[in-house]
């Protein structure tokens, strides 16, 4: 008789092969209570609850999904209450959910219903009042990777401005979650908001991460940004000159490179207007600024020869000053950059550089910078934060409703 294996698989990522970059569902969590092994799995954006049982009977393991509707854009989240028990808390929320806490009594058992003792603990208040259509959908890069992305449309909205969040980088994933900022301060006036996963983020695995890595990656998660942005002017989901664009920290650097792209091509703009929250701008001295040594492996050592020709191919703030100084620019998109004289991630000199320069153009007047004197790499402390939101929201929507 054979003897049992010492290692047994109990779950492993599947795995969509399309072209370009692969994508895999990816293992966010792993809870054990006292019968049972509980997955929190990522699975295309959609967050689900596995649950792993030993049959002692059977000698083999059996498995089941709970708490989690399928097809649902969620975020759950899962803890043991004590390890003497299957009780646990399991949290969700949802773009048009608030957050909630519940208790279960028996994790193996539920099915993710009110019924079977569980018992809602407490529910954040709606926030925003607006009815919102979400919808995911995808474009294809320029390599032929499919790049999801999610839609929050009003209910009834006809030709809404259009705003795309992105970030890509080190690993993060864009969640579904509920956001009340946006909701109140976009969705609720009639604009639609979209959440882009490119590639750099953590949504679909190592791969997905690993692609978006380097000054190489960083330019395909640029075609990434790119084609949702065409997809949507495309397929008619958004109106041109009404698509503006947000990303803060490694994407402000994404915000930055977009607006030497608009800068520097004849085509029809995509963006029509930009906020970079504490961006990164100059990548050639990056490393040399507060804690932007930690970064270089996600981004590439200056110092290196070989990387240093490479990572210029994505520092705005120097491919920005060739476009100027050979007087090859062809406009200035409006954007505003914040930051904060307190961040110790990202240096304020990297938005102080960037607004100068631009702002030294001929068209320098669609180029605005707010420096706030508080709250590190937040941006703003949090007495101060509703204002720089604000000042944010107020830029973009002047931008891009119709007036």
């Amino acid at each position: 008789m054979a003897a049992a294996p010492e290692w047994q698989v109990l779950w492993e990522p599947a795995r969509e092969d399309t072209a370009g970059t692969p994508r895999f569902s990816t293992l966010q969590k792993v809870v054990c209570t006292c019968n049972y092994v509980v997955l929190q799995i990522l699975e295309s954006v959609r967050s689900k609850v596995l649950t792993l049982h030993f049959d002692a009977e059977q000698s083999a393991w059996t498995s089941r999904c709970c708490g989690a509707r399928r097809g649902r854009a969620a975020s759950v989240s899962v803890r043991a209450v004590a390890a003497s028990g299957d009780a646990v808390w399991f949290g969700d929320a949802s773009y048009t959910q608030p957050p909630k806490l519940i208790y279960v009594p028996d994790i193996g058992s539920w099915s993710g219903k009110a019924s079977q003792g569980a018992q809602l603990v407490r529910e954040l208040p709606p926030l925003f009042a607006a009815k919102v259509e979400v919808e995911q959908l995808e474009a294809t890069s320029a390599d032929g990777t499919q790049v999801p992305f999610q839609c929050l449309r009003p209910s009834g909205a006809v030709d809404p401005p259009t705003l795309i969040y992105a970030y890509g980088g080190f690993g993060i994933p864009v969640l579904p979650g509920y956001k009340a900022t946006v909701g109140a301060a976009w969705l609720e006036r009639g604009g639609q908001y979209v959440e882009a996963h490119i590639r750099g983020g953590g949504e679909f695995g190592p791969a997905w991460e690993a692609a978006g890595r380097g000054a190489a990656g960083r330019l395909r998660a640029y075609e990434d940004l790119e084609a949702i942005a065409d997809h949507l002017i495309a397929k008619g989901i958004a109106e041109p000159g009404r698509l503006g664009l947000f990303g803060r920290s490694n994407g402000g650097l994404l915000v930055a490179n977009q607006v030497v792209r608009e800068m520097a091509s004849d085509a029809p703009r995509r963006f029509a207007a930009m906020v970079g929250e504490v961006p990164l701008t100059d990548m050639l001295r990056y490393h040399t600024l507060l804690a932007g040594a930690s970064w270089l492996e996600e981004y590439g050592d200056p110092a290196d020869d070989a990387l240093y020709p490479q990572l210029r191919q994505i520092s705005a703030y120097h491919l920005a000053q060739d476009l100027l100084r050979e007087q090859r620019a062809r406009r200035m998109p409006k954007v505003l950059f914040t930051t904060s004289t307190r961040d110790d991630r990202v240096h304020p000199c990297h938005a102080r550089k960037m607004a100068e320069l631009l702002q030294s153009a001929p068209d320098g007047s669609n180029v605005f910078l707010f420096e706030g004197d508080e709250g590190g790499h937040g941006g703003a402390a949090i007495f101060e934060r509703a204002f720089v939101r604000t000042l944010e929201y107020e830029f973009l929507w002047s931008q891009l409703s119709r007036r």
